[in-house]
């Protein structure tokens, strides 16, 4: 098409409108405004950038203007691209490696500078859409046991709760619930960060639980839970349980266990036939070369205490209870006054009866439930013996 110029004498092709020395005309010739003659170059009224405005893959996006800067007249000293890397002046791209945690807006200038010093800038807003959100518990435990994912916990309750997520965001709601049957009912935590740390003192009802990891309303059961509550007197600052592991009274004489093992027998599982434990060096775990003497775990590692996997108490019931340290043994000792019982409230029991020195209603009863060697069980009803986690420092074979 033709459009005039300067003193409307020469006929030239370029696209509608344009500016030329701060003269304004249309495809008809007309002025459409009027200014200075001087220092005004020549360029289209309306520039954008063409490209993408929402980017939700990684990959790289060319942008470009929607005119070719290099056919102007008009001697142009510079462009240069902003947050985006230049091809050349019509054209530059950005590479986006890894999407955002959340939404990111960019904007991407190309300003234009001419030889007579004037520049033209034009810009686009580019939206990088944040990535998919994708967390997994790090580490969670209740009640001081560390729980895995797909593991079956025994707890003696539920106090306290703590867990990790490999990632927060703080769009995103992220919480670890405890349900029973699909219904929730307990909120363990909801995540403000990268970890969680709860208090619980709702009672909860001995049964199966499920953990359940909840994400933006998305749910994945973790881990299972059994409560099963425990009875306890509290004497000397510390919890006793008042019966045995695999008792279902104070009187049972519960499981027998060799010490670090944590299966326990019934008094039928014990004996010499197919099937049954013996309790002899022979079968004990940490001792392959069955001679009481050499043992794989214990002796030269410098531990003094069982180590959690090994408690008996830990691994059976879970949450935290363990087994107790000879000088916590010694010191409930100290704390009660012990008398020799026989037939303990009618119920043809003998064994040891513990009451505390500062408060009566606070018992403990020790069944006299003998000791297990080589296939027998000896002594019942004459005496009791219970482990301590703690390993004796002068003779390696005993705890």
């Amino acid at each position: 098409m033709n459009i005039l110029h300067g003193t409307m004498s020469q006929p030239v092709n370029r696209p509608e409108p344009y500016f030329y020395d701060r003269v304004v005309y249309t495809t008809t010739g007309a002025v459409v405004d009027i200014e200075d003659f001087e220092n005004r170059p020549l360029y289209p009224e309306t520039v954008s950038i063409s490209g993408v405005s929402t980017i939700t893959e990684t990959g790289t996006y060319t942008f470009t203007n929607d005119i070719n800067v290099d056919s102007f007249t008009e001697p142009i000293k510079s462009v240069t691209w902003t947050n985006a890397d230049k091809i050349d002046n019509n054209s530059a791209s950005i590479t986006v490696n890894n999407l955002p945690s959340a939404d990111q807006t960019v904007t991407i200038s190309c300003e234009i500078e001419f030889e007579k010093g004037y520049t033209k800038t034009i810009s686009k807003q580019v939206t990088i859409v944040e990535g998919p959100y994708t967390p997994s518990i790090s580490s969670m435990t209740i009640d001081g046991t560390s729980i895995a994912s797909g593991d079956t916990l025994r707890a003696g309750g539920l106090s306290s709760f703590s867990a990790t997520i490999s990632e927060y965001r703080s769009n995103h709601t992220v919480s670890i619930l405890l349900k029973q049957s699909g219904e929730t009912v307990l909120t363990l935590g909801t995540f403000s960060s990268t970890s969680v740390n709860t208090a619980n003192s709702t009672t909860l009802e001995d049964g199966s639980y499920s953990i359940v990891f909840v994400v933006d309303g998305d749910s994945t059961e973790y881990a299972t839970v059994t409560i099963e509550d425990r009875e306890y007197v509290e004497i000397g600052g510390l919890k006793w349980a008042t019966m045995n592991i695999g008792a279902n009274s104070v009187t049972d004489a519960g499981l027998y266990f060799q010490w670090g093992d944590t299966q326990g027998y019934t008094a039928a599982q014990v004996g010499n036939g197919e099937g049954q434990k013996e309790f002899s060096w022979s079968e004990y775990k940490f001792n392959p070369s069955n001679d009481g003497l050499t043992f794989t775990k214990y002796t030269d590692s410098g531990k003094t205490v069982l180590d959690l996997e090994d408690d008996a108490a830990r691994t059976n019931w879970g949450g935290a209870w363990r087994m107790p340290t000879i000088e916590e043994l010694e010191a409930l000792s100290n704390a009660v006054n012990a008398v020799w019982t026989t037939d303990y409230n009618g119920s043809g029991i003998n064994g040891l009866l513990c009451t505390d020195k500062t408060d009566s209603s606070k018992v403990l009863f020790f069944p006299a439930a003998g000791v297990c060697d080589s296939g027998s069980i000896f002594e019942v009803g004459v005496m009791g013996y219970a482990w301590s986690s703690s390993l004796k420092s002068d003779d390696v074979s005993s705890a």
